[in-house]
């Protein structure tokens, strides 16, 4: 009958110890989530030089007008001109010489 006593004794006191380690745990754990959740506070830096309220004028400044860029001709006739000007001969061979490049690598 005693052992059967001990026994239930040491397993009570056992569950206890589990229970309180499992609450422990817990606790550290919520309190870690609690810690890294909270928004960090920066601390503000002081400039050692007081700012001037207002920038002191050097010189006079004119006000800035707006300028329109207008094209000179833009019909489909110039631009096909234009187009037929770009030389694009012999792209072959300037292929082949990227090729070499590519392969030297």
């Amino acid at each position: 009958m005693e052992e059967t006593n001990q026994t239930t004794q040491s397993q009570k006191s056992q569950t206890w110890l589990i229970i309180v380690l499992i609450l422990i745990i817990f606790a550290i754990v919520i309190l870690a989530f609690w810690y890294f959740s909270k928004p960090k506070e920066v601390p503000i830096i002081q400039p050692s030089v007081p700012v001037p309220s207002q920038p002191t004028p050097t010189q006079t400044t004119k006000p800035v007008t707006e300028q329109k860029v207008i094209p000179e001709d833009d019909s489909v006739s110039t631009i096909n001109d234009d187009l037929q000007k770009i030389e694009i001969s012999d792209l072959e061979s300037e292929f082949k010489e990227i090729d070499q490049d590519l392969n030297s690598l």
